[in-house]
């Protein structure tokens, strides 16, 4: 039993060293996303999509931001079970700018050596954090 502990432990620490890798990356990128690009970009913001869209709609109109990327609390406990992180965002114009926007989530978070999986549509979430075994 004592191995098994010991390998369980082992893996447990592995995972959080790698957790800590993709997070400073995503803060990289979220930190280049808003000084280049003009978004509001909120990490473990409010409890849920439905709070951090309500909280977040209103400052991105107030600021004239393009729009806003973030994870809510939810996503960020997620991500130190599984390993991967939902990245959420929208614009304040329409779908084709919210793609654009996925985009270059996408090409940021790469950039910071953040692994991403997104299918390129804009109504979905980008997956960012540890695919290796998927």
């Amino acid at each position: 039993m004592f191995q098994n502990s010991t390998q369980r432990r082992n893996l447990q620490l592995k995972l959080v060293r790698e957790n800590v890798k993709v997070r400073a990356g995503v803060r990289k990128a979220f930190a280049a996303l808003r000084k280049n690009e003009h978004l509001l970009c909120k990490m473990n913001f409010a409890c849920c999509m439905s709070c951090a869209c309500a909280e977040l709609s209103p400052i991105v109109d107030d600021e004239k931001k393009k729009g806003a990327v973030y994870f809510h609390r939810q996503d960020n406990a997620a991500f130190n079970e599984t390993g991967k992180l939902s990245i959420r965002y929208f614009t304040r114009t329409d779908s084709q700018d919210c793609k654009k926007l996925g985009e270059l989530i996408v090409q940021y978070m790469t950039e910071n050596g953040v692994e991403t999986k997104w299918d390129g549509n804009p109504t979905r979430t980008i997956e960012v954090g540890r695919f290796k075994n998927d």
